[in-house]
C-alpha cells in the first residue's frame, strides 16, 4: 500500500512567501509541488496528478474557486481531494467551496498542527480509497479466475469413460467401479502394486471371488452394502497383509434422479510413507510447541481456516495478558478484547496479510492483575504466513510488555519538557532585561540636547536592541540554540529603518536564504548588521534625499557570506576610518573567526565571511527573500 510519504501535495498560492512556509511544514511527511497561480496548478496537474490540492481562494486571474471547478470536471483530475486554505473566513465561502467539491476548508491563521493532521487524514483516506479500488479489481480478476474454473472443472468432469479410465491407469492410487451385483465392473492397473493383484482376473467378479476381499479387508461385502444401502460414503485406513497402510474410499454414484446408488467408485491409497511423515511431524510439532512456550516474548497465532481462533497462546503470553492458554485458544480478538482494541487488532492483522511485510503496532491494554486493572503497554509483532496458493493462511504474532519502557520515556519526555520552559523562561527575561535597558537609554536621551550625547545613546540603544532581539527570536521558537537569521534580518534592519529613516527617501533591501545560525554567531552577526546599516543611514547619503542599503546573506560551500553595501558618496580614504562602530565591527568578524573585505566603488560595500561549522543548525538552499 502506497505510504503516505510518497503523496503528493500540491499548493496553489499567490504568495512566494506562503508557498515557502508550507513547503518546510509539509516537507517532512510527503512530496510538496507549488504553483503561483490556477493554470500553472492545472499544466502541473496535467504532467503528474497530485493527492491533494491545498488552494488559496483569492489570486489573480483564475481565482481558487474557479480552479477547483476546473478540477472537477476534468474526468482525469475530479477524485482528487481539494482543501482550500484562506484567509477568508465567511460562510457564504466556506459553503460555496464545499459545494463545489472540496474536501475541506481551513481559515488563516491556522495552527501548523492541525494543517498537518488535516492533511495526513485527507492522505490516508485518498490512500484508502486507492487500495479499495486495487482491491475491487483483484477480486473481478479472482472472480473470472474462479468462473473459469468451474467452467473447465464441469468440461472434465463430462469427459467420457475411456477418459476416465486412462487417467486411471495412469495413477498411482488404485481406481476402480463396482456394480449393484457386487461385482468390478472396470480396476485400475494399480492393484498390480498395492495388492498383487490382475487386474483382469477380478473384472466380472466380486471382491470375495478375486480374492481381493482377503488383501484388503474394507472390500469385505458387509461395508459395500452399507454404501449401497445408505448412500454415504465410507473412508478407512486398513492394514494390509504384506504390510503396510492404505486409505480405502468408497464413494457412492447415484442415478439421475438422485435417488437410488447405482455404483461404488473407491479409490485405495497407499498412505505408509504419509503416516510416518505425519508421527515425525507430531514429534517436531511436540519439540516447537515446547519451544514456542519457553520464550521469553509472548507469542499466538489465528489461523484464518477455522474463522481466525487461535490455535497457539504461549505461557508467557497469559503471563503478560493474564489470560490462560484455556481460555484463549479456540477464541477470537471479540471474545477476549474489548470491542475497541479488538477492532485495532484485526484491522492490522488484515494490514498483514494485504502488504505481505511483518506489520509493528504499539497498544495499551488494562489487565486485571491481583490488584485491579492495570493500564500496560505493548508492541505487537504480526507475521503472515499464507498457504502454497498464496492466500492468508496463519497470523504469527509476537507480543512484548513494554510499560517499564513507556513509564521511563514518559518520565523522561516530563523532564526534558519542564527544561525547555525553563529555558524558554531563561530567553524571555534576557530579552525584557535588554528591552528595560533600551528604554533606559531612550529616557535618558530624551533629557539632552546635546546632539553628540543623543546620537551615542541611540547607538548603544540600537546594539542593546541588536542582542534582544536574538533572545526574542529564540523564546519564539521551539528550539533554544539557534535562529532562522532571515527572520532576524527582518526585526533588525525594520527598527534601524524607523530609527535612522529621518523622513527620506532611502530604501533598504534584504536577501537572505533559510541558514539557521547558533546564538553565539547570531550575535555578533546582529551586531555586525546593525553598526553598518545605522553608519550607512548616518553618513552614507550626507547631501542626499535618498539612496539604497542592501543586506545579502547567504550559505555556500560551507561558508557563510554577509554583505551590507549602500550607493551612497563613499570614501576616499578608508585607512582613516577609524570610528567606533568600524572599530566594533572588525573587533565582532574577528570574534567569529571571519574576515571583511571593505571597498568603495560607487558607495560603500562590507563583506563579511567565516566558516559555517562556527554556527549550529542547519544550512539550506532556501528560496531567496
Amino acid at each position: 500500500m502506497k505510504e503516505i510519504s510518497q503523496s503528493l501535495v500540491m499548493v496553489v498560492d499567490d504568495s512566494r512567501a506562503f508557498l515557502d512556509l508550507m513547503v518546510e511544514l509539509l516537507s517532512p511527511i510527503c512530496r510538496v509541488s507549488v504553483a503561483l497561480d490556477g493554470p500553472s496548478c492545472l499544466a502541473l496537474a496535467e504532467r503528474e496528478a497530485p493527492d491533494l490540492f491545498l488552494m488559496d481562494v483569492q489570486m489573480p486571474g483564475m481565482s481558487g474557486f474557479d480552479v477547483c471547478r476546473v478540477l472537477k470536471s476534468d474526468q482525469a483530475l475530479r477524485h482528487i481531494p481539494v482543501m482550500f486554505v484562506s484567509s477568508i473566513n465567511d460562510m457564504e465561502s466556506r459553503i460555496k467551496g464545499l459545494s463545489l467539491g472540496a474536501v475541506d476548508y481551513l481559515v488563516r491563521p491556522f495552527f501548523s498542527q492541525e494543517l498537518l493532521l488535516r492533511v495526513k487524514a485527507h492522505l490516508k483516506l485518498k490512500i484508502a480509497q486507492e487500495s479499495l479500488m486495487q482491491e475491487a479489481e483483484y477480486l473481478e480478476e479472482q472472480v473470472r479466475r474462479r468462473t473459469e474454473e468451474i467452467r473447465a472443472a464441469t468440461m472434465r468432469i463430462e469427459a467420457s469413460e475411456r477418459e476416465f479410465r486412462s487417467l486411471a491407469e495412469g495413477l498411482p492410487d488404485m481406481v476402480f467401479r463396482i456394480g449393484p451385483d457386487g461385482r468390478f465392473r472396470s480396476i485400475s492397473g494399480a492393484v498390480r502394486s498395492l495388492l498383487g493383484a490382475d487386474p483382469g482376473e477380478a473384472l466380472g467378479r466380486t471382491p470375495e471371488e478375486s480374492g481381493l476381499s482377503n488383501l484388503c479387508i474394507a472390500l469385505s461385502r458387509e461395508n459395500l452394502m452399507r454404501v449401497f444401502q445408505k448412500g454415504d460414503q465410507e473412508v478407512m485406513e486398513v492394514p494390509l497383509l504384506e504390510g503396510g497402510t492404505v486409505e480405502v474410499r468408497l464413494l457412492p454414484e447415484r442415478g439421475p434422479d438422485d435417488s437410488k446408488v447405482i455404483s461404488i467408485l473407491g479409490i485405495i491409497r497407499d498412505i505408509s510413507s504419509q503416516r510416518m511423515v505425519e508421527e515425525q511431524l507430531l514429534s517436531q510439532g511436540a519439540f516447537l510447541s515446547t519451544l514456542v512456550d519457553n520464550l521469553p516474548v509472548g507469542v499466538m497465532a489465528k489461523d484464518l481456516s477455522v474463522g481466525g481462533a487461535y490455535v497457539i497462546w504461549n505461557s508467557k503470553l497469559s503471563q503478560i495478558l493474564e489470560i490462560s492458554a484455556e481460555e484463549a485458544l479456540g477464541m477470537t480478538e471479540g471474545d477476549l478484547f474489548p470491542s475497541e482494541l479488538a477492532d485495532i487488532m484485526v484491522r492490522d492483522d488484515r494490514k498483514a496479510f494485504e502488504t505481505g511485510r511483518p506489520v509493528v503496532t504499539d497498544l495499551s491494554y488494562d489487565v486485571a492483575g491481583p490488584d485491579g486493572l492495570t493500564v500496560r503497554f505493548f508492541r505487537v509483532t504480526r507475521v503472515p504466513i499464507t498457504d502454497d496458493e498464496g492466500a492468508p493462511s496463519i497470523l504469527l504474532a509476537m507480543v512484548e510488555d513494554r510499560t517499564d519502557f513507556v513509564i521511563a520515556d514518559r518520565e523522561l519526555m516530563s523532564s526534558l519538557h519542564d527544561k525547555d520552559i525553563l529555558l524558554q523562561e531563561v530567553h524571555h527575561r534576557v530579552k525584557n532585561n535588554l528591552q528595560v535597558v533600551s528604554s533606559l537609554m531612550n529616557l535618558q536621551a530624551s533629557r539632552t540636547d546635546d546632539p553628540t550625547v543623543i546620537d551615542a545613546f541611540l547607538e548603544s540603544r540600537s546594539r542593546v536592541l541588536a542582542m534582544a532581539y536574538v533572545h526574542e527570536l529564540l523564546y519564539r521558537n521551539s528550539q533554544f540554540s539557534d535562529i532562522r537569521f532571515a527572520d532576524y534580518l527582518d526585526e533588525l534592519t525594520g527598527t534601524i529603518s524607523t530609527t535612522y529613516g529621518d523622513g527620506r527617501d532611502i530604501s533598504l533591501e534584504v536577501e537572505a536564504d533559510d541558514t539557521r545560525l547558533h546564538v553565539d554567531v547570531a550575535i555578533p552577526c546582529g551586531l555586525i548588521v546593525n553598526e553598518l546599516v545605522t553608519n550607512a543611514y548616518k553618513h552614507a547619503f550626507s547631501g542626499r534625499e535618498s539612496g539604497t542599503v542592501k543586506v545579502d546573506f547567504r550559505s555556500e560551500g560551507g561558508d557563510v557570506s554577509l554583505i551590507v553595501s549602500d550607493d551612497g558618496v563613499g570614501c576616499d580614504d578608508l585607512d582613516k576610518e577609524d570610528s567606533l562602530g568600524l572599530t566594533v565591527v572588525r573587533g565582532l568578524v574577528r570574534q567569529i573567526g571571519g574576515g571583511l573585505v571593505v571597498s568603495s566603488d560607487r558607495g560603500m560595500s562590507f563583506e563579511v565571511s567565516f566558516p559555517f561549522n562556527r554556527g549550529a543548525g542547519e544550512m539550506k538552499e532556501g528560496a531567496r527573500r
